[in-house]
Order: structure tokens, then C-alpha cells, then sequence
């Protein structure tokens, strides 16, 4: 009972669209090689420091490609070594003549360069903050725990949100750090082998300058997946895989973006990109499943992705308790399970936590707008309310959420 009562309760959360996710990430390339043929006009930078990025590069194992987070350098390129000599990258052989020769001390690259990206978007880079910059933006691919968040630069280019600094980085270590602006934190990245997480609370700023509060893995994660309106409670990222409260995810999938092209994704690094980009609305049906006893599930509607939501016992009832009256009354492709006699009245607590408000709701118009469009957080019904039974028309009091909850579950 109190399974089922649990299932019903998130269930709520669920519905409207079960939109899941997001976007396109800056993922990086596997391609050969691309000639620029454009000519620029060369900056060599002062030789006043190292850029620790040029440690960070790599060779693909095939083909010519030079990996730096999650784009390539375009060739042919240029470095300065210590000597202020430059030296141009054409092939593989030149990079490991360079790189792999301790007769060299590559200090930077000769600016512009140009990066591309896995979906074919290149950049022109005019200069090492332009680079830092670019190498920060970079969502990881690796690294997450349910309480580990690994640190990117989160910004208009990859999210809806930007960082508000100050923040707090985390090391290995549980050591921590307080970066005051941008900068700071793109040398910090570019560092090689570092690998920091962000520390709680941390502060986002919406394009309408509005700052949310991230607590915690959980509510980053809200925010970031949930730019483009889907609801991300349920989900958790880590180095398996993707879990959609107590399912995982299988592969290959195709989902649809919010552009309206759809795309095959084929693991689950590839999803995280979608998701934390913000960019991916939803799934394209059928897709699989698998739940905590290794068994596949296919999910052939959104319908049905909605039902097999409520089986999973880690859902957590968030206090909505006008939703939960709701969903006995609205469809969503099913018929209504009683109506509501009217009026009624909910305690709202709104997302500011501000003073909660007491509102009168007269027909189930204004229900529906308190539920889906309504500027609060939760509700709390006040008790005692009557619900009117259908086909039949038989009356029940509900005396308090447990009852309601008792009264819904013949509804499902």
C-alpha cells in the first residue's frame, strides 16, 4: 500500500509531457583532420607563461585529429616553444615530434586557431582566454556521483544559466577553493590533471538575471535539464549510466530536440550531453528499460513511460497535494476518475519561500491553473473536501491526504 501510495504520489510530478531532456553537448571530435584554408592574421603571444592546455592534448589513435576536451584543433596550427620558435602541425608526426620530445618546451599556440566540435561547428580562437574559455565550457563526460558534480564553466553557450561567482570548487581531497571570477576559474581547469567538483550551495544566474540556488546534485541537475521545461526530479547521472529513478536507461535511442530534429543517441555520455545542455524535449517512442532485477522493459508510449513511473519505490511525494486531487479529475488520455464538488481550498507555499497564501478555488478552471501554471512551490488541501465518484456518482469525504491518497488508488 504504501508502494503504490508512493507511486501515485510522483506520478504527479510526471505528468503533462514527460519531456525528458536536453541538448547538444560540445562533445568531443573523432574526425580527421579539416584544412583550413582561410588565411589569418598570426599572433604569436608574448612569452610571459605556459599554457598548461597545450599538456592536456591528444593524438587519436587513428587519423590525425588533436583532441583538447571536447573539440579538435583544426590544422594545420602553430606553437612557440621556449625559444620563441614556431613550429606548424600538419599530421600526427609533427604533433608527436612536438609533444613527445623533451628537446621542446611548447609554451602556446600561435593565435588564431580554429576548434571544431563533434557536430561539425568549428570557432575561430583569437587568444588564450578565448581557448581557456572554450576548454571550461566543456560538459564532463566522466566523474559523476550522486554527490560529485564535476566543475565546467556553465554558461550561455552550453546552458540557460551562467555561474554566479563567487563559488566553491572541491578537490579530490575534499580540499576546497573559493574562485572569485571567470578567469580564475578557467586556470584552474586548464591545470593538468585537475579535476574539481563543485561545492554546495552553488548560485546560477538565468538569462533574466534571476539567481537560483543549487543544495545539492539533485537540484543542479534540475535546473540545467530543465531549461528547455522538462522536469528532471528522478534523475541521476554517474559514471554507469543514466537512471531515471529506478531505471536505467538502454541504447540506442532516438529523441527528439528542441529544434525538432531527431537523433540517435548511443550511450549514456551522449544523453548527459543532451540533458545538461538543456536542448532534448523528449523521447521518440519506443525505447527500453531496465529495471533493478536486470529485467527490459519496452516502452511504447508516453502513456505508458508515465505507468511504469509509478512502480519505482525510490519516488519521493514532494507535498503537491492539489496535483494529487487533480489527477483523479483530468484525463490525460484516460477517463476521470471522480469530480471534485467545489469549492475548495489550498494553503499554496510559494518558490520564494515567502508567506504561504490561503486561495479559494471555485471550478476545476481554476484548479487546473493553480496546478499547471500557479507561481508556488506546494500545496496543502484543507480538509475536509468531497469527491464525487464516476460512472456511478457515489460521494466520499476526504478527511486528510492519506484518505485522498486511499481514494485514488482505484483510479489507477
Amino acid at each position: 500500500m504504501i508502494k503504490k501510495r508512493q507511486n501515485i504520489v510522483d506520478f504527479i510530478q510526471k505528468v503533462g509531457t514527460v519531456l525528458l531532456i536536453t541538448a547538444l553537448l560540445l562533445a568531443c571530435s573523432r574526425e580527421n583532420f579539416d584544412v583550413v584554408e582561410t588565411v589569418k592574421e598570426e599572433i604569436v603571444p608574448e612569452i610571459t607563461y605556459i599554457n598548461s592546455l597545450t599538456d592536456q592534448m591528444s593524438i587519436a589513435p587513428e587519423g590525425n585529429a588533436v583532441h583538447l576536451g571536447c573539440f579538435s584543433i583544426q590544422a594545420p596550427f602553430s606553437v612557440v616553444d621556449k625559444n620563441e620558435e614556431q613550429h606548424t602541425v600538419n599530421t600526427k608526426e609533427d604533433f608527436n615530434t612536438l609533444f613527445g620530445n623533451a628537446n621542446y618546451e611548447i609554451l602556446d599556440f600561435v593565435y588564431p586557431i580554429t576548434i571544431k566540435y563533434k557536430d561539425g561547428e568549428t570557432k575561430d580562437i583569437n587568444g588564450g582566454a578565448d581557448l581557456g574559455t572554450a576548454f571550461a565550457s566543456c560538459v564532463p563526460t566522466g566523474g559523476w556521483t550522486y554527490d560529485a558534480f564535476p566543475a565546467y564553466a556553465i554558461n550561455t553557450e552550453n546552458s540557460c544559466y551562467e555561474l554566479e561567482f563567487p563559488i566553491q570548487l572541491k578537490q579530490l581531497d575534499n580540499t576546497t577553493k573559493t574562485v572569485e571570477d571567470q578567469q580564475t576559474f578557467n586556470a584552474l581547469l586548464a591545470e593538468e590533471n585537475a579535476l574539481l567538483f563543485f561545492d554546495f550551495p552553488l548560485n546560477l544566474k538565468s538569462e533574466t538575471n534571476e539567481i537560483f540556488t543549487a543544495e545539492d546534485v539533485s537540484e543542479l541537475l534540475d535546473l540545467l535539464v530543465g531549461c528547455n521545461g522538462f522536469d528532471g526530479d528522478g534523475l541521476t547521472i554517474d559514471d554507469e549510466g543514466l537512471e531515471i529513478w529506478c531505471y536505467d536507461i538502454q541504447y540506442p535511442l532516438k529523441v527528439l530536440l528542441w529544434d525538432g530534429s531527431k537523433v540517435e543517441v548511443n550511450g549514456h555520455e551522449a544523453l548527459c550531453d543532451l540533458m545538461l545542455e538543456g536542448e532534448m524535449v523528449s523521447f521518440i517512442y519506443p525505447f527500453n528499460l531496465l529495471d533493478e532485477d536486470g529485467n527490459e522493459l519496452r516502452v511504447d508510449s508516453e502513456y505508458h513511460f508515465e505507468v511504469e513511473l509509478w512502480e519505482c519505490e525510490q519516488y519521493d511525494y514532494r507535498g503537491d497535494e492539489a496535483y494529487l486531487l487533480y489527477m483523479g479529475t483530468t484525463p490525460f488520455g484516460r477517463e476521470a476518475c471522480y469530480k471534485i464538488k467545489f469549492p475548495v481550498e489550498v494553503i499554496a507555499y510559494p518558490f520564494d519561500g515567502g508567506t504561504e497564501e490561503r486561495v479559494r478555488i471555485n471550478d476545476i478552471t481554476r484548479l487546473t491553473g493553480h496546478v499547471l501554471y500557479g507561481n508556488y512551490q506546494k500545496s496543502e488541501i484543507v480538509y475536509p473536501i468531497t469527491l464525487k465518484y464516476l460512472p456511478r456518482g457515489l460521494e466520499v469525504n476526504v478527511n486528510d491526504l492519506t484518505q485522498l491518497m486511499d481514494s485514488l488508488e482505484d483510479c489507477f
